[in-house]
């Protein structure tokens, strides 16, 4: 193909709708790229514990459970049925 012939083939793909080239419009914006922002090597900080030590203790770690936390709703319901069973077994 010569120089002139791919000049007419790209006029023409361009041109074949008989439309101008232009961009299409967005029916959206957004006012940042990413919700999680970009990521950069420095904002990241040192994990608090290594990989072997999280599979070592990942069933104490799905327990969830800490000193402070008040009981669930299920525990108050068993200790409410304990103390209605001791005082119907105390008549």
């Amino acid at each position: 193909m010569s120089d002139a012939e791919i000049i007419q083939w790209i006029n023409h793909l361009k041109d074949r709708s008989g439309y101008d080239i232009h961009e299409t419009p967005k029916l959206w914006s957004t006012k940042y790229p990413s919700i999680q922002g970009i990521w950069t090597p420095l904002e990241t900080k040192e994990p608090v514990l290594s990989p072997k030590e999280i599979l070592a203790d990942l069933e104490e770690l799905c327990a969830c459970k800490s000193e402070n936390q008040p009981p669930t709703a299920e525990e108050e319901l068993i200790d409410l049925a304990h103390k209605q069973s001791g005082r119907l077994s105390n008549s």
